[in-house]
């Protein structure tokens, strides 16, 4: 017998019930499930992740659970059943007599890791660590000492190729000043020759004016002659 069950009807046991959700029929007993259910020895369990059967029970698993003997222990990564306890071990879990801890994938005793620690402080407390450390810092101080040096020589080899610079600078100075007095005696002698030669022109200028005076005294002369002799003609 079947009844409208909202769009979605289930036989639960011979009987359908209203369903305002999702049902499913888990051993004569129908549970809303909001995920994925499995049935747990006779009862379902709402699961919001995933769920397994733990020796009995169903446990609500927020992340993964995986059985380990007779109880369900969540594993980040990959757990085996150690002898009623799971740790997880980077992955890998061994048999855990006593108490174990995660040390990049092998578990070891925490009495031993602890007893490791203890042996590494007294070995950096030692004399011999000590003395090392002492040795480390004196090997520091020359190497320090070592890099100012190198940085010494290094502003000694810039301060050479700047003096260099400055010896190569002040000769081709001194040849450019060399060049320019030279260039300015040549002008000098220039201007000498062009004060000369208008001087000449000034003497010839003053020659040539005095032809001219002088020609124009000879044409005077000259027509007093002619006129002179034209009255002797007329006598």
């Amino acid at each position: 017998m079947f009844v409208d069950c909202g769009g979605v009807c289930v036989d639960c046991g011979g009987a359908c019930v209203d369903c305002g959700g999702v049902y499913v029929d888990y051993g004569g007993a129908c549970v809303e499930c909001g995920g994925a259910c499995v049935d747990c020895g006779g009862a379902c369990v709402d699961c919001g992740g995933a769920c397994v059967d733990c020796g009995g029970a169903c446990v609500d698993c927020g992340g993964v659970y995986v059985d380990c003997g007779l109880a369900c222990v969540e594993c980040g990564g990959a757990c085996v059943d150690c002898g009623g306890a799971c740790v997880d071990c980077g992955g890998a879990c061994v048999d855990c007599g006593g108490a174990y801890v995660d040390c990049g994938g092998v578990c070891v005793d925490w009495v031993e890791r602890v007893w490791t620690v203890v042996e590494h402080i007294y070995s950096t407390l030692s004399i011999a660590s000590v003395c090392g450390l002492w040795w480390s810092v004196y090997e520091l101080w020359w190497s320090m000492c070592g890099l100012w040096w190198s940085m010494c020589t290094v502003m000694e080899s810039a301060w050479t190729v700047v003096e260099r610079f400055e010896l190569w600078w002040s000769r081709v100075w001194t040849v450019v000043e060399r060049v320019w007095t030279v260039v300015e005696r040549v002008w000098t002698v220039v201007e000498h020759v062009w004060t000369v030669v208008e001087r000449l022109w000034t003497v010839v200028g003053n020659v040539w004016t005095m032809v001219e005076r002088v020609w124009t005294v000879v044409e005077c002369v000259w027509t007093v002659v002619e006129s002179v002799w034209t009255v002797l003609e007329r006598v």
